[in-house]
């Protein structure tokens, strides 16, 4: 049976829909989520990688990642131990490496502009926090 003022059934309303949604980018929740839990350890790398920039860590940094990171909206895909351990882990991932081929290999998983876009703000609201 046909419905709406398109005169599509249900099933075809949703394939144009989807069709329409994957062209515009728009994503799901799930999408959306699934997305986040995948850059997430890129962009703690890059936050990583800027306090690791003048030779070393100070508690002051690490915790100002912290601080910030479980304020930022995106970042509740992760819960607090979650989060925790990820901080952790690129902080022991990107110990010692060279800065510019980690950003290399970071820059290929994060891709889009508006994800490259967010990866910079955080950095900046972390350099904020933790240098004033």
């Amino acid at each position: 049976a046909r419905m709406g003022s398109f005169g599509l059934d249900e099933a075809e309303a949703k394939e144009v829909f989807e069709a329409a949604r994957k062209h515009s980018g728009l994503l799901t929740l799930e999408e959306k989520t699934a997305k986040m839990r995948a850059l997430m350890p890129r962009f703690v790398d890059c936050m990583a990688l800027m306090a690791f920039a003048d030779g070393e860590v100070h508690a002051e940094e690490r915790a100002g990642i912290r601080a910030v990171l479980h304020n930022i909206p995106d970042m509740a895909v992760l819960t607090a131990a979650e989060l925790d351990a990820t901080i952790d882990e690129s902080f022991e991932r990107v110990a010692g490496k060279d800065t510019a081929t980690e950003l290399l290999g970071i820059a290929q998983v994060i891709e889009g502009p508006a994800d490259r876009y967010w990866t910079i703000v955080y950095m900046m609201i972390v350099a904020l926090a933790t240098h004033g």
